[in-house]
């Protein structure tokens, strides 16, 4: 497999989330484990087609239902039981905590903000 080049640190976040691959039914992912500021990696066994749209819903907060980072992105690959998304369409509010939350639950922050200041929008 080819080196993969990536823009932002990934780190585990433990949330649950709701994925709609293209006009499909909702799935439950019971923990989105592999997020970065650019993209994630979904724990799925059903094939999805490259370049699919998916809208990805990552859940905060049980008790508050709105509590939630809303982000739409393209699928990279599909591979392994894992689909693997790039980020493309994200509202100001849902990046703002997307980042804090990487911001501060990574080992090497410095590095996130970095990122973060290099790259100030999902791309």
């Amino acid at each position: 497999m080819a080196a993969i080049s990536r823009r932002f640190s990934r780190l585990s976040l433990g949330f649950p989330a709701t994925v709609i691959v293209g006009d499909g039914e909702p799935v439950q992912i019971p923990e989105l484990t592999n997020v970065a500021v650019g993209g994630c990696l979904i724990p799925m066994d059903e094939v999805v087609e490259v370049g699919a749209l998916v809208h990805i819903t990552i859940h905060l907060s049980e008790n508050i239902p709105l509590e939630k980072i809303v982000v739409e992105g393209s699928v990279l690959r599909c591979e392994d039981g894992q689909v693997a998304v790039r980020f493309e369409k994200i509202e100001p509010g849902s990046l703002h905590h997307l980042q804090n939350l990487i911001l501060y639950n990574s080992s090497d922050p410095e590095q996130v903000e970095e990122e973060i200041n290099e790259h100030p929008g999902l791309l």
